[in-house]
């Protein structure tokens, strides 16, 4: 069976670079017209213009490798500006780079990462269900709230973005290192924690002042309670990070 795939993929290898050749060919003809070309092929041979068409071949191919080298380094430079605190932080980039680091070079840490990426995905299903609830109750007028948990969403991408930026210039195989790394990982947990209880308890709250529409206690007391709270907070951690710059 495996004979017969590797049969298979040598044809088609050699189909290919026959197909190049022809359109080579082609080419020549094209340029030179048919009594350039034959005139070609009886002054200098057969096996020159053979030479002449493998040489193109080989161009092309060295040239179709460059562009997918530079398109290879494109990619990297993009995926590492993804950590620039000159926009916004997105939340599976940031995901997939702490998932690379725990399998990679502190996969001895793995532990301490994945709640931190569990963090994340939490978030992101908070403001799914928000934009699902306000969806479904027509609350167009309360779609402002989105952006009280995008800006959360931001100060825990926030906190993430230092971890990543520490397990760059930190070396795991230092036990000092490990033991700092460890401990901004901690941070990292804490703090996101308090921010996800805090934007799920706005949820809720924003939950109960939806069912309470059309109720004679019908009251916005508690939710513009938590939206201070989660605002506060976010506030903060921003304020901390204009003071780190």
């Amino acid at each position: 069976m495996l004979k017969k795939v590797l049969l298979i993929a040598a044809a088609a290898e050699a189909g290919v670079m026959a197909l190049m050749m022809t359109v080579l060919r082609n080419g020549l003809i094209i340029g030179l017209g048919i009594r350039g070309f034959n005139g070609l092929l009886y002054a200098g041979g057969a096996a020159f213009v053979i030479t002449l068409i493998a040489a193109g071949v080989v161009s092309f191919l060295a040239k179709r490798e460059e562009q997918s080298r530079a398109a290879a380094e494109a990619g990297l430079r993009e995926a590492e500006s993804g950590l620039s605190a000159e926009k916004k932080l997105e939340n599976k980039d940031l995901r997939a780079m702490l998932q690379e680091y725990s399998l990679g070079d502190w996969k001895s840490l793995a532990q301490d990462i994945e709640p931190c990426i569990e963090q994340l995905h939490g978030i992101d299903s908070e403001q799914e269900r928000l934009h699902v609830l306000l969806k479904h109750n027509a609350a167009e007028v309360l779609a402002d709230t989105e952006s009280i948990l995008d800006q959360a969403e931001q100060s825990m991408c926030r906190n993430v973005r230092k971890v990543l930026n520490y397990m760059s210039v930190y070396h795991q195989d230092s036990s000092a290192d490990t033991a700092m790394m460890r401990g901004n990982l901690a941070k990292c947990r804490e703090d996101n924690d308090k921010i996800l209880n805090e934007a799920h308890e706005f949820l809720v709250a924003l939950t109960e002042y939806l069912n309470g529409q059309g109720d004679s206690k019908y009251d916005n007391t508690m939710l513009e309670s938590y939206k201070k709270t989660l605002l506060d907070f976010t506030e903060k951690k921003e304020k901390e990070k204009e003071n780190v710059r």
